[in-house]
């Protein structure tokens, strides 16, 4: 109902979740201005707020578990504190608690997937949810880790659909990783997002060139919403491009995440390892062995590139298809 009442305002300047109104701005001037024509709105259709329980003229807020600033996006100090003082779990169903509140905020949390892997084996199989678990010496270490990652989660800048996407990828062994850019008004790159995969037991038999590609297309897909009508550009330490004009007769599987890639329509770069940093790191936590660097590293270390090559993907495509 209250996205139907704001409709003309909402992803212009206004946010709603059920009976929650975020309104934002630039200006304080252009603030007061956008409130009024909300609460205008919600008296024409005899809708009433609460006082009590508004924040007016603020330049930070906390809204659905996240603390959102002009400098950025923070998980909420309340949910963040949940997580330090957890008990370490005793059932299934407290371990898939713990998990499904870190999963929350795993957008902040260099390689999730895999350093939350020994807790989310212990949730496996059938049974009763409460029913008991072995709690190892590698569950005891990710729980902590999980803890840490959280304790010092980066702020992560807030996308702006009017300026371009960069896209970093990576995959090793075990899982792969990507991260989520953009630059700032001094041209400095800053992340969006965290994402990381771990490999199932048959893509990790898959050739390098392979899993870089289920790179690509898991950070596609996750970031769909903002990468789609948006100019980016996707970086890789392979070069997967060369990989399939190689293959004479691609594999169905290749085929099909081919057709996929077309849909996107990404402009696919090759940047050396050495210079991809987060997305490699991503890829290569190995569950149970990996420890959590919390080192703050400098963005323009991370984050400087060089143009390598010219994406021409689309080209090889018709051609195995034969269009």
């Amino acid at each position: 109902m209250m996205n139907d009442v704001l409709r003309d305002y909402v992803d212009k300047f206004a946010l709603v979740y059920l009976d929650d109104i975020l309104i934002f701005s630039k200006t304080k001037e252009e603030h007061e201005k956008h409130l009024r024509m909300v609460l205008q709105r919600l008296r024409e259709n005899k809708l009433y707020v609460n006082p009590k329980k508004c924040d007016f003229n603020k330049k930070e807020v906390e809204f659905l578990g996240y603390r959102v600033s002009e400098k950025g996006v923070l998980p909420s100090a309340s949910k963040i504190n949940a997580i330090k003082e957890w008990p370490r779990p005793t059932n299934v169903q407290e371990v898939r608690q713990f998990i499904g509140l870190c999963s929350h905020y795993r957008r902040f949390i260099s390689g999730f997937s895999t350093v939350a892997t020994p807790l989310t084996d212990l949730t496996k199989g059938t049974g009763a949810k409460k029913r008991s678990i072995h709690w190892t010496s590698e569950c005891e270490l990710a729980f902590k880790q999980l803890k840490d990652l959280m304790s010092t989660a980066p702020v992560l800048q807030s996308p702006d659909l009017t300026k371009p996407f960069i896209i970093e990828t990576d995959a090793s062994d075990f899982g792969v990783g990507a991260v989520l850019l953009q630059k700032d008004d001094n041209n400095l790159l800053h992340p969006i997002a965290y994402e990381s995969k771990k490999l199932s037991a048959s893509e990790r038999n898959y050739p390098p060139q392979e899993r870089e590609l289920i790179g690509i297309l898991h950070a596609l897909r996750t970031w769909r919403c903002f990468i789609d009508g948006s100019d980016y550009t996707v970086f890789t330490d392979h070069n997967p491009l060369q990989y399939l004009r190689s293959q004479k007769k691609p594999t169905p599987r290749l085929v099909r995440w081919l057709s996929e890639i077309e849909a996107y329509d990404p402009k696919i770069k090759y940047k050396p390892g050495k210079e991809n940093g987060v997305p490699d790191a991503l890829s290569r936590r190995d569950g149970p062995s990996c420890t959590a660097n919390t080192e703050e590293l400098e963005p323009e270390y991370l984050y400087r590139m060089e143009q390598k090559e010219e994406s021409d993907w689309p080209e090889y495509y018709r051609k195995i298809c034969g269009s």
